[in-house]
């Protein structure tokens, strides 16, 4: 038998394949076996080395090269190596090589190599299926035990040992008692069921708490015992499998806390819930689907008695109690019977929304329409229906919430006016989006730009037109009016046009005030219409939105002012004339007292005036008929308040018996429909001076019943009083005057006859009878006496004759003028009364008119009899001065001085009258007279006008 035919029948016999490998011709050969093994047919393609190669697994490629190298180098003459070696349908079979070098050169090389292939695919499936079990075993999450009939464990698989926190070694051998800790309950428990399983061959799973070593944790297991059974029907061992169940457990009862939860939730919830079955509607679906009808929503739409009742399509299971309150019903079962009543038509249709969208395919099907409360109301709702499985053909756990839709309503009719009134407004508005003007304020302040309103002044080309900031979008009817446009549109290419140097300076204010963070901007400025007119205006920018960056939607008013700017300046000019008037000015509300007077009419009382005055207790105060609002400077002076509210809440205080009966007064006349009233009263400045005034009271309005404002002007006549009081003081006095210059003529004639008489005419006398005498002495040598005795009579007759002329009217006054005839008569009262007299000043002659000098001269002259009677003086100085208008003449004593309101009286009714008249007669002449008295003396300053009828004075000093 040849050796090829040898080595067949061993390879036949072995199942393997053959091999031989010639190195020098690289010839490398098969037996037509392994072409099969491979899934070729003999000599299908040439086989080289390299094909071989690239044949084998990438994995297994290394472990055969370095088996190959091995034996060509002479280290072993054997090789053997299992790899994977790919099919011809791609696929790889396993198998193992084994080679021998059957020949070697001089040097040691292989020169010829034999070997044989075996397939060795299921060997490998066997051992990899052990391992396989063994490995799902060892990594399947349950803990798998093995016991023999008498409890010990004879396998554990990984798990198992993990959860002990043992290994195998410490488990194999030993029972439940010795590896688990001390849990006698559930031992004799499990115990009990594995020896029903070992007697009934019975397979018992339970849940038991089981506290495991490893981490030593309580944890809840599902355990499964059963029986292990021989080839012949015996029980060999005992079986088990136990998961992982506190996970489950924590989640079932997370599940159940949750549904308990839900539960409260569902009837708590603000909106109505309802849980619902809709397996019907399902049914009625399906049914019209098989009927051909493809538009389900218009087929029930034209078919109302498919879906009269809600039970037609759904049935209620449950609601929450807000179902109750909102629905305005007693109980669920009440809502439940007034649910299932007939349906109205907007309550079909939605109806028909709903169970259309589910058809579709949908999952949650939302309506808007209206519901009824059980007593009948209607309102808006938003009705949300949600299928609940997880199954889009699952209808039987619908949930319905159903939203009280009143305030999107009251919203959207909001909406609705809003859009009226926008149309509608007398005023010009504008929706505007500023988000350019955003942008603008952005860029700047990434520039590091801090003042932006100045950069924006300062580089006018950012802001050249409107649009750069501010986009109109939209213009109510006024706008167009307002602006005398042909359409909006018109006036919005108007807009976006060029700006002059105002419209850049308005826009410029509001963008700033909006980058400051402003949500409103208003600014007074002027506009431009279409045809060039430019009118006063106030620009409000509101920002709508609540996010401060948000600038797309800003709400533009323009508000054309040109008559309230003349009212304004009006009103101005009015505020100016009110604060300057040089009269004292009130602005009051007098609507308590209009009150007032409408319930006392209510009443039937006409005369106003008349019951206020018997009933005073009605305006014990004045803010019981009127507020005072405004005041001018004046009504300060007046009442010689500081302040504004110090005034205000004086005059608004109690009342005296006089300022109240002018109030009544005053609120009688307007009751009696006068628009008008004057009355004059006396009232207390703030500090409780009395005064005497006239007020005037107006009301504003031209409706006789609007009495909101009253203008009251307030006239002091403290002046004019105290000018009255004079003038009647002076009237008696020329009356006591006048009665007694007769008589002080009278005496002046006597005692001019006295004097005369006792002096004079007594000294003529007895040089009468020296002259008699002297007759009849002559001869007596006594003549010369008598002649002396009859000089001196003449001559004291002549002194005293001429001192009686001096005062009556001293030549020296018309001769010589005023200032020589006051030095006469200051030696002429120092020689009589002994009083030291000095005369200083200007010696310039005065410029005066003669009765002027007169009129002076005599009021010298009665200073010093008064000095010299009444004040007790040492001492008196008679002062001179002049100027260009008038003369000044000053007489002062060092006298105990006197009251000249109270003395100038007294001695008017004592006869001491002179001085008075003087100084009625200097004020007719355009002179005055002051007097200054105290304790340490009298000054008395005569200021006379050089030109009497200017009137003009040099006012003197008071010391």
């Amino acid at each position: 038998m040849k050796t090829e035919e040898l080595q067949q029948l061993v390879l036949n016999s072995l199942g393997g394949c053959s091999w031989e490998y010639d190195l020098p011709a690289d010839d490398l050969a098969f037996s037509d076996e392994f072409f099969e093994l491979i899934g070729y047919a003999p000599n299908e393609m040439e086989i080289d080395r390299d094909w071989v190669a690239g044949n084998i697994h990438p994995d297994d490629l290394s472990q055969w090269q370095q088996c190959y190298a091995g034996s060509i180098k002479g280290h072993s003459r054997y090789f053997d190596c299992e790899l994977r070696f790919r099919q011809k349908n791609g696929q790889y079979v396993w198998l193992q090589t084994r080679g021998v070098v059957s020949e070697r050169d001089a040097q040691g090389r292989a020169l010829r190599i034999l070997g044989m292939v075996f397939d060795i695919s299921e060997r490998k499936a066997g051992k990899e299926n052990e391992l396989l079990y063994q490995m799902f075993l060892d990594n399947i999450p349950d803990a798998i035990s093995l016991k023999d009939l008498e409890g010990r464990f004879l396998y554990v698989n990984r798990q198992f040992q993990a959860w002990l926190g043992k290994s195998a070694d410490q488990i194999y051998g030993k029972t439940t008692q010795d590896v688990f800790p001390p849990n006698t309950e559930n031992i004799e428990i499990v115990q009990q069921h594995e020896r029903r399983v070992m007697e009934q061959g019975e397979t018992i799973s339970m849940e038991r708490r089981f506290l495991w070593t490893a981490d030593n944790i309580v944890r809840h297991a599902d355990i499964t015992k059963f029986p292990v059974f021989g080839d012949d029907g015996g029980i060999l061992a005992i079986g088990s499998s136990s998961s992982d169940a506190t996970e489950r457990h924590r989640v079932q009862e997370a599940l159940r806390a949750s549904e308990r939860r839900y539960r409260r939730l569902f009837e708590s919830a603000p909106v109505v819930l309802a849980e619902t079955d809709w397996s019907r509607g399902r049914a009625l679906v399906e049914d019209l689907s098989r009927q051909g009808v493809d538009d389900i929503r218009l087929h029930l739409i034209d078919r109302p008695e498919l879906l009269l009742h809600r039970g037609d399509i759904m049935e209620l299971l449950t609601v929450n109690q807000e179902a109750l309150r909102v629905h305005k019903s007693e109980s669920k079962a009440s809502l439940r019977d007034f649910l299932e009543q007939a349906l109205n038509p907007l309550e079909r249709l939605a109806l028909i929304d709903d169970l259309a969208a589910f058809a579709a395919g949908k999952w949650r099907s939302t309506v808007h329409t209206w519901a009824r409360r059980q007593d009948g109301e209607e309102f808006p709702i938003i009705r949300d229906s949600e299928l609940q499985g997880h199954d889009p053909d699952d209808w039987t756990l619908v949930l319905i919430t159903i939203r009280d839709d009143s305030a999107t309503e009251a919203v959207r009719l909001s909406e609705q006016r809003y859009r009226n009134l926008f149309e509608s407004a007398p005023a010009v508005l504008c929706e505007t989006d500023w988000s350019e003007g955003k942008k603008i304020v952005d860029a700047l302040r990434r520039q590091g730009v801090e003042d932006i309103r100045q950069h924006l002044i300062e580089h006018p080309e950012l802001l050249r037109r409107q649009d750069q900031a501010m986009r109109v979008l939209r213009l109510n009817r006024e706008a167009v009016r307002a602006y005398r446009a042909e359409s909006e549109q018109e006036l919005i290419d108007y807009a976006a046009s060029e700006l002059n140097e105002s419209q850049r300076l308005t826009l410029i204010e509001e963008l700033t005030n909006l980058a400051s963070g402003q949500r409103r901007s208003t600014i007074r400025s002027s506009n431009w219409r279409i045809d060039g007119e430019e009118f006063p205006v106030i620009r409000v920018a509101e920002v709508y939105s609540s996010d401060p960056e948000d600038w797309s939607q800003v709400l533009l008013t323009v508000r054309d002012i040109s008559a309230e700017e003349a009212v304004r300046m009006s009103e101005m000019r009015y505020r100016r004339l009110f604060e300057s008037a040089p009269a004292a000015l009130f602005e009051s509300d007098w609507s308590n007292g209009k009150a007032l007077v409408d319930d006392l009419r209510a009443q039937g009382i006409e005369d106003v005036a008349a019951y206020l005055n018997r009933h005073p207790e009605l305006v014990e105060r004045r803010d019981r008929i009127m507020c005072l609002t405004n005041l001018n400077r004046e009504a300060l002076k007046v009442y010689q308040a500081s302040t504004r509210e110090q005034l205000i809440e004086y005059i608004e205080g109690p009342m005296n018996a006089d300022q109240r009966a002018a109030m009544i007064e005053v609120l009688g006349k307007f009751a009696a429909g006068s628009r008008r009233a004057s009355v004059r009263c006396g009232s207390l400045r703030a500090n409780g001076e009395a005064f005497t005034m006239v007020r005037d009271s107006g009301l504003i309005s031209s409706d006789r019943d609007d009495w909101s404002r009253v203008l009251s002007s307030i006239h002091d006549l403290t002046a004019e009083v105290e000018t009255a009081d004079r003038l009647r003081s002076y009237q008696e006095e020329l009356r006591s005057l006048a009665g007694k210059i007769s008589a002080a003529e009278e005496g002046e004639r006597r005692r001019i006859s006295s004097e005369l008489h006792d002096g004079t005419i007594q000294n003529l006398v007895l040089a009468r009878i020296h002259l008699a005498n002297l007759r009849a002495t002559l001869e007596s040598g006594q003549s010369e006496q008598l002649a002396d005795s009859i000089n001196d009579l003449l001559e004291a007759s002549l002194r005293e004759t001429r001192s009686l002329i001096f005062e009556i009217s001293p030549p020296v006054l018309y001769e010589l003028g005023l200032e020589s005839a006051v030095e006469w008569l200051a030696e002429h009262y120092q020689q009589r009364t002994g009083l030291v007299v000095r005369i200083t000043g200007d010696e310039r002659s005065t410029r005066l008119a003669e009765e002027m000098n007169i009129v002076v001269f005599q009021t010298a002259r009665e200073l010093l009899v008064n000095i010299a009677k009444h004040a007790q003086a040492q001492q008196v100085s008679i002062d001179w001065s002049h100027n260009a208008a008038s003369v000044v003449l000053t007489v002062q004593d060092d006298g105990v001085g006197f009251d000249a309101e109270t003395s100038q009286a007294k001695r008017a009714t004592e006869g001491g009258f002179g001085l008075f008249a003087a100084k009625e007669r200097l004020r007719l002449l355009g002179a005055e007279i002051d007097i200054e008295s105290s304790k340490q003396g009298t000054r008395v300053t005569i200021t006379a006008p050089v030109d009497p009828g200017q009137g003009n004075q040099l006012t003197a000093e008071v010391i």
